[in-house]
């Protein structure tokens, strides 16, 4: 044992433990002299497991401090185009604080902590979390970080006093008013913790409005949401992780833009952990689905170096980060076992053998009398209705990110000899593939298959589409107001929901059924009109296919 104390708030108990399955208390002794045996000349590798718990429940492990306070930090942290104000909820270990303190760009963290015992005690005792000595230009401590501000107060009452207000603003003037931070990070208890104040903190809309008004209109907010589930789980609404279910349809109510799920297994808690980022902004999307050479760059970039020369972080890179982009299949299914399921559950995880799909073995190109393009794509059989078209290539188009794109405009517009060689790609970018903003800014795909040669159906004559309740033609679209259709390609209704972000190449690529039968020798048609992504873009395509039909 190396602390046992009762707080105002809790009880705190710190014990150093040697798991007889990882080593044993004679390696341990022999690392601690100053000799030549293995054990001395790699005394890390024998030292005990300090383990931090909370009114008896586990908060943090020595062994897995990095790699649980990584990957609750940098991903929201690299989600920010420049986080210059952040907010810690918690976090009385300092291991958040030292991880945000990495940071170039970082000016101010306030990091709100209730419990100040917790604080000293974490000082005293637990100097691996809030040792800051090696980054370059901090101090030993965290905690006395000349851009860290640590309030021993209540957070909820401290958001709740800055941020909340009922729409009388006159009363909310305060010459001591806070500015609005660019991340916000919940480091408290688990949500699934069954005490009043775990539900004060994720079953309390006024608080979660709170956090959503401390943030910049680019803001993200983090938080832990404890172990991640099973496959073979029940809906987190029908277990003790309702709080969770509750916290996720709280932060899609208040008005977050875009929210993204992931999960971390190197914590020491037995389990992997699951985190959650929401953007206020779907901007942040950009950076969330940043390739591993961006992040890579973006590390080298962004973060202080170390007195030592050693990498500043263990556990976080771009490879780990791509991982972090995919929620697991179990968010997925657990997902879906909730009462009134969204429709995403039964037709966006994959080709289904039971669903009728005509293969790609049914189409080939031909003369079209239909397309600008002088070619299009017909049936070389009978497709009944409601049958997928070519879902078995679906998955698998030519896709150009938001980055990809970038560089390719770049090239075409500073480099004349890059545009000559870029123009043919361009072009096949843009005239056979359909502009999306599902991984952030505007990126392009293109069907890989002899899908791609499908052409619009003017004046409602599409026999094919995602959405079978679309009535919209060219002739009756509104330029200036597109609407929203269920299943368009590169856009999503939902802002919470694992089924969406784990299948974005599914529904990127297409979700196509036969609206009616289709004939033998009928060329297949689809409606452009749903390939929108943004206001802009509806306007420009809605004025492109008048004419283009008109010509026709």
């Amino acid at each position: 044992e190396v602390v046992s104390i009762e707080t105002d708030y809790q009880r705190i108990d710190i014990y150093d433990v040697i798991d007889p399955r990882d080593g044993d208390i004679n390696s341990y002794l022999k690392s601690l002299n100053d000799d030549e045996s293995y054990e001395s000349q790699n005394a890390d590798l024998f030292r005990p497991n300090r383990k931090v718990f909370l009114d008896g429940v586990l908060q943090s492990t020595s062994f897995g401090d990095e790699a649980y306070h990584e990957a609750l930090v940098h991903p929201a942290m690299f989600a920010h185009a420049n986080p210059k104000r952040v907010a810690i909820i918690g976090g009385g270990e300092g291991a958040t604080l030292r991880e945000v303190l990495r940071h170039k760009s970082l000016e101010h963290v306030k990091m709100i902590e209730i419990d100040d015992v917790m604080v000293a005690v974490s000082d005293q005792n637990l100097p691996q979390w809030n040792d800051c000595s090696d980054i370059i230009g901090s101090t030993r401590s965290c905690f006395e970080d000349l851009r860290a501000d640590v309030r021993l107060e209540d957070a909820l009452e401290f958001f709740l006093d800055n941020f909340y207000n009922e729409g009388d603003e006159e009363d909310s003037e305060d010459e001591d008013e806070i500015d609005p931070f660019d991340v916000i990070i919940m480091d408290a208890l688990d949500p699934q913790d069954n005490i009043p104040f775990a539900d004060a903190l994720y079953n309390n809309i006024k608080f979660l409005t709170s956090l959503y008004n401390g943030l910049e209109q680019d803001g993200i907010l983090v938080l832990q949401l404890g172990d991640s589930p099973y496959y073979d789980d029940a809906s987190d609404e029908d277990t003790n992780h309702k709080n969770r279910a509750l916290i996720t349809q709280a932060i899609d109510k208040v008005g977050f833009n875009s929210i993204h799920l992931y999960e971390e297994s190197h914590c020491g808690f037995g389990d992997p952990w699951s985190y959650l980022v929401a953007c206020k902004d779907s901007s942040c999307r950009r950076r969330w689905y940043a390739s591993n050479a961006e992040i890579e760059l973006a590390i080298h970039e962004k973060m202080l170096r170390t007195y030592s020369g050693s990498p500043p972080l263990k556990y976080f890179d771009g490879a780990t980060m791509q991982s972090y982009q995919v929620p697991h299949s179990a968010f997925e299914r657990v997902f879906c076992r909730k009462e009134n399921a969204p429709i995403e559950c039964s037709y966006l995880q994959g080709l289904k053998p039971t669903m009728p799909n005509a293969p790609s073995t049914t189409f080939n190109v031909g003369t079209s009398k239909t397309s600008p393009r002088g070619f299009g794509l017909f049936a070389k059989e009978r497709i009944p209705k409601g049958s997928m078209i070519m879902q078995e290539k679906s998955a698998h188009p030519i896709h150009f990110s938001p980055s990809s794109r970038s560089l390719l405009d770049a090239f075409y517009k500073h480099d004349p000899i890059a545009a000559k060689n870029a123009e043919p790609v361009l072009t096949y970018m843009t005239e056979h593939g359909f502009e999306n903003t599902l991984y952030g800014g505007h990126g392009y795909d293109v069907d890989s298959s002899i899908a791609t040669f499908i052409s619009h159906g003017c004046d409602g004559s599409f026999n094919i589409n995602a959405d079978p309740s679309v009535k919209i033609t060219e002739n009756t679209a509104d330029p200036d107001n597109p609407p929203v259709f269920q299943y368009a390609k590169g856009q999503s209704k939902t802002c919470f929901n694992p089924v969406i972000d784990r299948h974005l190449p599914h529904l990127v690529g297409g979700l196509d059924v036969a609206l009616r039968d289709i004939e033998a020798g009928e060329e297949i048609l689809d409606n452009y009109l749903t390939l929108v992504s943004s206001k802009a873009d509806w306007k420009d395509l809605v004025r492109r296919l008048k004419e283009e039909c008109k010509s026709m």
